[in-house]
């Protein structure tokens, strides 16, 4: 989940969510063995499909909602893509349209993308639900994540649309500190 966060930690907002269709609760059986033998939950998505899904020059737009601060936009741009990686730009903005901080632009390999959503098996349960965001409607699979410090996170993976989650939700001793929700899918 840490890794998660430095890419996604700025991306989303408020949705509407048709429920719950089906839970396939704590991953065990189906775990992975990740760095150190710890076991994961499968990954969402394979390294080609992230990359079939974010070619070059797609820029994905995030509302962002931390608890005691200013709703933000973040801009998220695939570009210098090829077979092994590509380079992502991340851009923040006020409502005003200022730029909050330096933009950051990062290369990785489409396998380090991927790695972002690797989450202990012991501590994740998968759901599955029909999720309506700005930028359309989505089948996901949710990832309810509780981390050490008993804080949930929520990551909405869509079916179709392999990379980042739509919707993101932090919540600690029952309150959201954080939501990101994907608004817009800009394609070349």
């Amino acid at each position: 989940m840490r890794h998660l966060l430095p890419i996604l930690a700025l991306c989303f907002a408020a949705c509407a969510s048709d429920g719950k269709q089906e839970t396939t609760g704590r991953v065990g059986a189906e775990s992975e063995v990740g760095p150190g033998g710890m076991a994961l939950a499968p990954y969402p998505f394979t390294p080609d499909a992230i990359r079939a899904s974010c070619v070059e020059g797609t820029i994905l737009t995030f509302r962002v909602v931390a608890r005691g601060q200013q709703p933000v936009t973040q801009y998220m741009r695939f570009h210098d893509w090829d077979q092994d990686a590509v380079n992502v730009e991340i851009r923040r903005v006020t409502a005003g349209g200022e730029l909050l901080g330096a933009v950051a632009d990062t290369r990785s390999s489409w396998t380090a993308l991927r790695d972002h959503a690797a989450f202990p098996s012991a501590a994740t349960v998968r759901l599955r639900e029909k999720l309506t965001t700005p930028a359309g409607d989505w089948n996901c699979t949710v990832y309810v994540v509780v981390g050490p410090e008993g804080g949930t996170t929520r990551f909405w993976f869509a079916d179709q649309f392999p990379g980042p989650p739509v919707l993101l939700d932090q919540e600690q001793d029952g309150e959201r500190i954080m939501r990101m929700e994907l608004i817009k899918v800009q394609r070349p």
